[in-house]
């Protein structure tokens, strides 16, 4: 299972974030595979702070350009993030962002402590 960072143009995010979009079509430059993580971020000529974590489902090249494939998302299953990432791990993704700060044997506290600095500096 890889995590792939991609920007989304706010006129996709929003419905990709309400669930109202659920396929995404991409460049097929980072061997997506079923199974993988998205972590779709807002840009709107810079990151706006938002962010969602989809779960490719399905995909497919069938009917598009060269080198594009169409992908199914949808929400990922917080379980298979715990036992797959560790809670920790798991829960920042779940939030919508890659914890590239999060130590495997960060405690929960330590996480605690890191959402609540992220949500006082109003990054998210």
């Amino acid at each position: 299972m890889t995590v792939h960072e991609l920007k989304t143009l706010p006129e996709y995010f929003g419905p990709v974030a309400d669930g109202i979009k659920t396929f995404e079509i991409r460049k097929n430059d980072r061997g997506y595979q079923v199974g993988d993580l998205l972590l779709l971020k807002e840009y709107d000529d810079a990151f706006t702070g938002n962010a969602v974590l989809k779960e490719v489902t399905y995909l497919t090249a069938d009917y598009q350009q060269i080198d594009y494939v169409t992908l199914a998302i949808k929400e990922p299953d917080f379980d298979v993030l715990d036992s797959t990432f560790g809670y920790n791990k798991a829960a920042c993704l779940h939030m919508g962002y890659e914890p590239i700060w999060v130590l495997e044997e960060a405690t929960d506290e330590d996480l605690e402590e890191s959402i609540s600095a992220v949500d006082a500096a109003d990054v998210l």
